[in-house]
């Protein structure tokens, strides 16, 4: 019988060499990539800037509450703030006579009744970004902190289309708090927390967004407070 060939046939090698891009190849997809990094960013940053409204929104809306549940208490009068008509909700000092002191429970504030949970609610989140923005930790604030919403008190009972210190069946479109800086007495000099869009708190408890631009132009602080009053 003939002896068989046990030996195992060799198979064939294959060519592992793996082929490289060209140069021209890797320049394609480079500009592919910034081309879609140059239409995403825009959108992204979009996106981020209406959520920041959107969250401010919220906080004033529930500033609104607490408002409402202190007119309440207090035969419908809003809170009385002493000093500038358009004075920062949270400022240098804050004490009995700042919005923060009135809605804010201690050690925080001076509020009798909590009013507001906590602090959050008293800035718009782009004022954090502020370089002079300080806090001591999530839900409150520091007491030398001015960064805030911009408190509008103005008492004019001789002028009721301007007064906004009570709620009244014809001032319920009045003025309240805006997200400007509160250390700005003008849209001009405040600091824009979400530009260009402004938010406005009203008394009657909803929130109105606004372009800024119309209103920078207005210098004398009752011409300002008026044209918010009449704003839709």
């Amino acid at each position: 019988m003939p002896e068989q060939n046990l030996k195992p046939e060799k198979m064939p090698t294959m060519n592992t060499r793996v082929r490289a891009f060209t140069l021209i190849e890797l320049l394609t997809v480079i500009a592919i990539i910034g081309i879609l990094a140059a239409i995403l960013i825009p959108v992204v940053g979009a996106a981020r800037d209406r959520a920041q409204v959107a969250s401010c929104q919220s906080n004033l809306r529930q500033v609104g509450l607490a408002l409402q549940m202190y007119a309440i208490d207090h035969n419908e009068k809003l809170p009385a703030v002493s000093g500038d008509p358009l004075r920062g909700t949270i400022r240098t000092g804050v004490g009995p006579r700042s919005l923060a002191g009135r809605l804010v429970p201690r050690p925080y504030g001076w509020a009798e009744t909590d009013y507001l949970e906590n602090a959050d609610l008293l800035f718009c989140p782009g004022h954090k970004n502020h370089p002079d923005f300080e806090q001591r930790g999530p839900g409150q604030f520091t007491r030398t902190n001015s960064i805030g919403y911009a408190w509008i008190y103005l008492p004019r009972p001789g002028r009721p289309y301007l007064d906004n210190t009570e709620i009244r069946d014809d001032n319920q479109n009045h003025a309240l708090v805006i997200d400007t800086d509160g250390r700005g007495a003008y849209v001009e000099r405040g600091w824009a927390p979400h530009p260009p869009v402004m938010n406005v708190l009203r008394v009657g408890g909803h929130v109105t967004s606004h372009q800024r631009d119309p209103f920078r132009d207005i210098d004398y602080w009752v011409d300002f407070v008026e044209a918010l009053h009449e704003a839709r």
